[in-house]
């Protein structure tokens, strides 16, 4: 049900680099046909060209804290199309307290992110992308059946204490919201509407935890309202993407731990119902490519404990291939359900 909006402007030159190959590049141990071939992937690539910059950057605040430190890296122009130039290499050494010098013309989402190097606020351009719904996770229908009594969607309990998993940093309302969110349109869209009201009943719990949602419990109230008129499902679906997506619940929440809730419960059943849509689209890719790197780096805003970053890293692995198999499906489900068994487990 959730797509994270892709922002190519062109399409990417070839495959996207793995995270090794994009590590090697930066380390100039490529060789030469290689590292030319990702030189002209981060010239049309945006998503692989951010996590390029944050690397760079990461190093050059490392070599600041380090007065001997030396920021040598390669960086990547964005020519203006028409020009009928190719993407160039401009070659940049010298010591972390220098200036990085902004090339004139660089497209502007690559100007924008060397400004934001230069003013020492570069991240607060890197944000995790706004969620839209598409249909990107299978209708409920198209779920293997389930055992009577028992639903297709990740519930969790309906009350939950506070854990003892100090190492754990998600934060666990957020992610359980994320995982909600999903849930909630995945039921509207199948015309399901004592579900649905049963997933707005556990939202609600979720926002009874939380400080200023009284508007946001009223509004998703007024959902189960309209569905005790007799309001078709389907007609509220726009209405619950709204509630997830617009400003006031994402200040709310931690907005990674969301995400992440709403990106792992939308794979989860993706994998469920084995439709490779969700891990093919490039902004799904992008998203977990990002928090990958931004987790390694020390970027986000929460860190990844170390079984949710094993289960992701796997993830990345099992995606990558260009032709997922029966059993590669299963995997990913398995992988996916461990994440949730960890910040929202069923009991």
């Amino acid at each position: 049900m959730q797509e994270f909006a892709p922002k190519h402007a062109t399409k990417p030159s070839g495959p996207c680099p793995s995270n090794e190959d994009l590590a090697a590049y930066i380390d100039r141990t490529l060789d030469k046909a290689e590292s030319a071939r990702t030189t002209e992937h981060l010239a049309s690539c945006e998503d692989c060209y951010t996590v390029y910059m944050e690397t760079l950057d990461f190093q050059r605040e490392s070599s600041t804290a380090d007065p001997d430190g030396v920021v040598d890296a390669e960086v990547v122009e964005f020519r203006r199309p028409g020009g009928g130039q190719p993407a160039e290499v401009a070659s940049k050494s010298g010591t972390a307290g220098g200036s990085w010098r902004s090339p004139a013309r660089w497209f502007p989402l690559a100007a924008l992110l060397l400004v934001g190097v230069g003013s020492g606020t570069y991240f607060q351009f890197l944000a995790l992308p706004q969620l839209r719904t598409i249909p990107a996770t299978p209708p409920i229908a198209s779920l293997p059946p389930a055992e009577p009594g028992t639903s297709p969607l990740w519930l969790g309990p309906t009350h939950r204490g506070a854990g003892d998993g100090e190492e754990i940093k998600i934060d666990e309302a957020s992610f359980r919201m994320g995982v909600q969110t999903v849930n909630l349109q995945a039921t509207l869209q199948a015309g399901q509407v004592r579900e649905s009201e049963d997933i707005i009943a556990r939202i609600l719990q979720i926002l009874e935890a939380q400080s200023f949602t009284k508007d946001l419990y009223a509004r998703y109230a007024g959902i189960t309202s309209a569905l005790e008129k007799k309001r078709p499902p389907a007609e509220l679906l726009l209405a619950a993407d709204r509630l997830a997506r617009e400003k006031e619940s994402r200040d709310i929440f931690d907005t990674t731990s969301l995400d992440l809730g709403q990106w792992v419960e939308a794979g989860r059943l993706a994998a469920m119902a084995r439709k490779p849509s969700f891990f093919q689209q490039s902004a799904n890719q992008s998203f977990l490519r990002r928090l990958l790197w931004s987790d390694k780096l020390g970027r986000n805003d929460v860190k990844l404990d170390p079984a949710t970053r094993a289960s992701l890293d796997r993830i990345s692995d099992i995606t990558s291939k260009s032709d997922l198999q029966p059993s590669d499906y299963t995997e990913l489900q398995n992988e996916l359900e461990k994440i949730l068994s960890t910040h929202y487990p069923m009991t």
